[in-house]
């Protein structure tokens, strides 16, 4: 009816913005599954109007609380004792309300210090369980009745959604995840991960994070050497991540990303709601991965393209030559022209147009590499947002060399990424002078309704 109706009567920007309310409510009244297929929606602006991801926004952290008493009773049998003898104070207002569960800000017995309580929501599972249904019910309906939508594999893709989203249906998990992303970045400064205090299948308590939720608004309101750094701090992130732990957050939309500017010429970045990860087989995964970042590193065509197809069990559908072809062509017009035109577009445009090209040649892709494409795509968004000249293939090449991959293109990139750094360095030294003899510049960060404070996290 939604989609009959807009036909019908969406003829002014008043109407159309009135519709896309009634398409959110709809999304968050179909499931926890669907509210995370539209999450997904705001984090692609070249998809995607402003007035669409605005409107969409609220499913990071409004979608619909469920009362304190539920809360509460929820607390109580998971404990097996009354939640205020564990806590001293629990805010009876969520400070963010998510697919799954909710978040109250509280403070443990015998302590000051602010954790967050995550809860999960009332027969989620049961709610959760009846959209995997539907969903992989839609998909067997689909495969069976529309011939066309073979060379999508469909079925096995809807079944890969639903088996990694089940992962959220347990918090345990997550503060497990939580332990591992602790482990992994112990000593770094670029990124940090709540620690959990304790969890049960339904709720987790973990300790407070401060920041501001990473949404476009946010980021472009910061000074450009402030949106360097958290570039850079995000791509280490993500290639730490990828090439070395082998283990991948798997949800990293602007909700789960809080940036602290407490010391605005030192960001912190912190990572929340780490119940959907993706381990990556080392024998076969982490391979084909190095493997496509060493084809932007050395713009191969050749080899991005073989990798790419070898990510499919099998390909049915696609013409490798005209696939390679196209790819060539692509790899080209990037490398070898160096006029003004060419250089304003940024390195994620290559991304963006070899995942139209996959989309286009119906190159089949095996579930766990459609979802670490995926990533590439938020991180390619956040970056965007950040610096749409930052160079992603430049700035990732110390982490293919420190993982024993040395020749003369990397050895440029890596020389190159650390005069870049040295740059960003002493501009921040720049900025830190300024306030010390001008006083910091006042500037007001509106945020769109919706955008979350300190440890509001989506869960």
């Amino acid at each position: 009816l939604l989609i009959v109706s807009y036909y019908l009567f969406v003829h002014t920007k008043e109407a159309h913005l009135q519709w896309l309310q009634k398409l959110v409510l709809a999304v968050e009244r179909a499931g926890p599954a669907f509210v995370k297929a539209g999450q997904w929606t705001c984090t692609r602006k070249d998809l995607f109007s402003d007035d669409f991801r605005k409107v969409f926004e609220k499913l990071y952290s409004e979608v619909q609380e469920h009362p304190l008493e539920d809360t509460l009773r929820i607390i109580g049998e998971d404990l097996k004792q009354d939640p205020m003898e564990v806590f001293s104070y629990i805010d009876p207002k969520p400070c963010g309300s998510g697919s799954i569960g909710q978040v109250h800000i509280a403070k443990l017995r015998n302590s000051d210090e602010k954790c967050v309580i995550k809860v999960m929501h009332p027969h989620v599972v049961e709610t959760i369980a009846t959209d995997f249904w539907i969903i992989n019910g839609g998909a067997r309906f689909v495969d069976r009745n529309f011939k066309s939508f073979e060379k999508y594999d469909i079925i096995r893709v809807a079944l890969a959604f639903t088996n990694h989203l089940a992962a959220q249906l347990d918090f345990r998990i997550e503060a497990e995840n939580l332990e591992l992303f602790r482990e992994h970045f112990r000593g770094v400064d670029y990124v940090d991960f709540p620690r959990p205090l304790f969890s049960t299948m339904r709720v987790l308590v973990e300790t407070f994070a401060a920041g501001h939720a990473a949404t476009p608004e946010f980021l472009h309101a910061q000074e450009e050497h402030v949106r360097d750094i958290l570039a850079i701090k995000g791509l280490n992130t993500w290639c730490k991540m990828l090439l070395r732990d082998n283990f991948v957050h798997g949800d990293m939309h602007p909700g789960n990303i809080l940036i602290d500017t407490t010391d605005p010429h030192h960001p912190k970045v912190t990572m929340i709601d780490v119940g959907l990860c993706q381990k990556l087989d080392q024998k076969h995964e982490s391979p084909l991965v190095f493997n496509l970042m060493s084809s932007f590193v050395h713009w191969n065509d050749s080899l991005c393209a073989q990798t790419l197809i070898d990510m499919g069990t099998e390909q049915r559908f696609v013409n490798e030559d005209k696939f390679r072809d196209e790819l060539a062509v692509l790899f080209k017009g990037f490398r070898s022209n160096k006029t003004k035109q060419v250089k304003d577009k940024q390195i994620t445009n290559v991304l963006e147009d070899i995942f139209n090209c996959i989309r286009d040649n119906h190159v089949m892709m095996d579930p766990p590499y459609v979802s670490l494409l995926f990533a590439v795509l938020v991180l390619e968004s956040f970056i965007n947002n950040l610096n749409p000249d930052f160079n992603m293939v430049r700035h990732s090449a110390p982490w293919l060399v420190s993982e024993g991959h040395i020749n003369k293109a990397l050895i440029k990139h890596v020389l190159r990424s650390r005069r870049d750094l040295v740059l960003t360095k002493m501009t921040q030294i720049k900025y830190r002078l300024r306030d010390r003899f001008y006083g910091q510049p006042t500037k007001e960060v509106v945020l769109p309704k919706g955008a979350r404070l300190s440890a509001e996290s989506d869960v």
